[in-house]
């Protein structure tokens, strides 16, 4: 199964900084903000103003693995040990008993994938989401971006599709 984001149009006046501050190049924390932080303490959610809010519900990646999980925003912070500052997400991630609350920074957040592309509007080159299990392939795994480098139809009893693809572990931009 495939997904991908559909793009939406932000509200550039919301920018991730408190009090109209600054940000410089893009405001996106670094791959390990997520453990090693200094959070400002009386920084409420009310004052922390990003490009998202508590409650709304998302796709948050987990870091170590690459993966991507839906989640919902329970809090929101101020990373001071980046320059320029930037705003941590405190996800929670659904379907998990544990309520473990991981901090993630903007670019390990996104909105919640939502459109199933059907075969004709995949290409190659295409950056999507696509379901993968590293242990058992036949069977349902995580999600993961990657990259579209074949694409093959052919019929053997039945009409059958083969997808190739180079899975993203870290970030990427695409230009």
């Amino acid at each position: 199964m495939i997904r991908v984001n559909v793009p939406e149009v932000k509200d550039m006046s919301k920018t991730p900084v408190k009090d109209e501050q600054e940000t410089g190049d893009n405001g996106v924390a670094s791959d390990d903000d997520h453990n090693n932080t200094t959070e400002s303490k009386d920084n409420t959610s009310d004052d922390v103003k990003g490009l998202y809010k508590v409650g709304d519900k998302v796709d948050a990646k987990d870091c170590d693995m690459g993966a991507w999980f839906e989640a919902e925003i329970v809090e929101l912070s101020m990373d001071r040990s980046t320059e320029p500052t930037t705003v941590l997400y405190h996800v929670v991630y659904d379907g998990y008993e544990e309520d473990e609350v991981s901090k993630l920074s903007e670019k390990n957040v996104r909105p919640r994938a939502s459109v199933k592309l059907p075969w004709n509007q995949l290409f190659v080159g295409q950056i999507v989401m696509a379901n993968y299990n590293t242990d058992e392939p036949k069977e349902r795994g995580f999600w993961y971006d990657v990259k579209i480098t074949r694409k093959v139809s052919y019929f053997h009893e039945r009409l059958n599709f083969c997808l190739f693809s180079v899975k993203f572990l870290r970030n990427f931009t695409v230009l």
